[in-house]
């Protein structure tokens, strides 16, 4: 699978090494852009575009996986529309409650996906061959 279809595709399966270290990219990808953003001139602006666009391969990894476990991919829309309606809370409006609420709830969505995405073996909905056998075929 290539790093463009890994990251910007949503169709197809990744094992669990797969999504911990996609996940771990994109992550360390964020943080060297937020701390380049420190020293740009729209720091701010960068910052949210940046939030809001390394949603779409977070999307795209989270789909993967829950479809190699059995699930429906849909379910990864949860790790982006949360996290896309807090960035644009935080923003664009003065509600600290709201990003009170939306922050605990992005807590729970990473607590979830970390440990059903990437500790929970889900041996009995996937098998590596059935994720070999669909990484073949795409």
């Amino acid at each position: 699978m290539t790093v463009a279809r890994l990251f910007f595709d949503d169709e197809g399966v990744i094992a669990r090494r797969a999504w911990w270290a996609s996940s771990l990219v994109l992550l360390a990808s964020f943080m060297l852009i937020g701390w380049m953003a420190g020293f740009a001139r729209h720091g701010d602006s960068l910052m949210v575009f940046t939030s809001i666009a390394i949603l779409i391969p977070f999307h795209a990894v989270n789909a993967k996986r829950f479809r190699a476990i059995g699930r429906s991919p849909l379910l990864a829309l949860w790790g982006g529309v949360v996290p896309a309606l807090s960035i644009l809370t935080d923003a664009f409006l003065d509600w600290p409650m709201a990003d009170i609420l939306l922050g605990w709830t992005i807590m729970g969505i990473m607590v979830w996906y970390v440990i059903d995405l990437g500790v929970y073996p889900h041996d009995d909905h996937a098998s590596q061959a059935r994720i070999d056998a669909a990484a073949k075929h795409a």
